[in-house]
């Protein structure tokens, strides 16, 4: 157990954690005019990019809880409908808030990913993801509170998944298989790389005109993390 009193009985949590919940409080930051990065509303962040008659998400939390407050105080920045997501990788913080996003244009609604995140999200959607997950939630400290020792998750402030959450995942409508792949919606410019890194799916994507990179999981303020100690394959460190 920790404790942020620092109690002779208890184990101290690391300086260094407690400093890294001074990042993760919530909020939404505006990177440049009409790109916003979303941060401290779960495990990992999305962004949002405004486009002429509809905006753009990338990547969308780890259950429809977290993508609902998401949802509602993006509201305050834009009150056009999502019209397309990009998925960056398979990991459960990034792809099952999507259908929250979604419901505003559910029939036309464009999904993207590389191909491997489908192949991936595919074996792992089955009768092992509920080990996967409550592995995951003892990694993050989903089982703890600030009174029983849970201080933040390292990445993000917590993990939003539990009994009494829910998933809303959506199938990709448009994958690609090169290392390149260009997008043109609502008028802004996207190009998506394959750059296998934190997953063998994950992508990178920039916008040249905004000079803006969105690295996502690829880049983290910290050593990599080579192995998830919740039981993961081991990451390749040439990648």
């Amino acid at each position: 157990m920790f404790d942020v009193n620092q109690s002779e009985n208890v184990i101290k949590a690391p300086e260094g954690l407690l400093k890294q919940s001074e990042k993760l409080h919530k909020q939404i930051l505006t990177v440049v005019p009409g790109i916003h990065c979303v941060i401290g509303y779960g495990l990992a962040n999305c962004m949002l990019i405004e486009g002429n008659h509809g905006d753009i998400l990338i990547d969308t939390l780890e259950s429809r809880e977290s993508a609902r407050e998401v949802k509602e105080d993006l509201r305050q920045i834009s009150s056009k409908a999502i019209v397309a997501i990009i998925y960056t990788h398979y990991h459960a913080d990034h792809v099952f808030g999507a259908d929250v996003f979604a419901e505003d244009n559910i029939e036309n609604i464009q999904i993207y990913s590389h191909s491997k995140t489908l192949e991936i999200l595919d074996k792992t959607m089955n009768f092992d993801q509920r080990i996967t997950f409550e592995r995951a939630a003892r990694q993050f400290g989903t089982y703890l509170n600030k009174q029983t020792g849970h201080i933040n998750c390292g990445i993000g402030p917590f993990l939003k998944y539990n009994q009494y959450t829910s998933q809303g995942f959506f199938t990709p409508t448009h994958i690609f298989n090169n290392d390149t792949y260009r997008l043109s919606i609502c008028g802004r410019e996207f190009t998506l790389y394959y750059c296998p890194g934190e997953t063998d799916d994950h992508i990178v994507i920039h916008m040249s005109k905004e000079n803006v990179l969105f690295a996502t999981d690829n880049i983290y303020k910290s050593f990599p993390n080579f192995y998830a100690i919740r039981g993961t394959t081991i990451r390749d460190s040439l990648q």
